[in-house]
């Protein structure tokens, strides 16, 4: 016979256990890193894809990210670099994001450093931090956020690379 204490701690670990099951399958929580990581573009002409990471991502290490860096591969001053982060923080706070905090979803932005971009029927936020440093993101499929960092880069050349980004095929990525 197992006495109170063991008998409840017995109970805790199994209720512990029974809860913790389905949250793995949760689709409020984020998706396993891995499944990201095929959304990173391989090379492509004139660049190259220095590296592909996925894992764990934020503060508590609850997000799931995975991330590739990009460098053109001519030689001299001014090299453009990209840096690709596709990111899933979980079905809640996708959805804090796109009806409270992007604007850029649902209206045109016209700032001093940000635009709203729509490419492909789709819509982009275009940050400028300095003239040739700019990020572009949007928000794929109500749940996966993708963000592009170009540094020396022209817009143009920013949103080139976006198009590199299979988002069709992202936005088909079930939790």
């Amino acid at each position: 016979m197992l006495s109170p204490v063991r008998t409840c701690a017995l109970a805790f670990a199994l209720c512990s256990l029974l809860c913790a099951v389905p949250a793995w399958a949760d689709p409020a929580q984020p998706v396993d890193p891995a499944r990201l990581k095929p959304f990173l573009p391989p090379a492509w002409k004139g660049m190259e894809r220095l590296s592909a990471d996925a894992g764990p991502a934020g503060l508590a290490g609850k997000a799931s990210e995975a991330k590739a860096h990009y460098k053109a591969m001519l030689n001299g001053p001014g090299r453009l670099e990209l840096v690709l982060h596709v990111r899933d923080e979980g079905a809640n706070a996708a959805r804090m994001y796109r009806d409270y905090g992007a604007d850029y979803l649902k209206r045109d932005v016209r700032e001093d450093s940000q635009k709203s971009l729509v490419l492909g029927g789709r819509r982009f936020l275009l940050t400028r931090s300095t003239p040739t440093s700019l990020g572009l993101e949007t928000l794929v499929g109500d749940r996966w956020m993708v963000n592009l960092s170009c540094i020396e880069a022209t817009e143009a050349q920013c949103v080139e690379a976006m198009g590199h980004v299979d988002l069709a095929a992202l936005e088909k990525l079930k939790p």
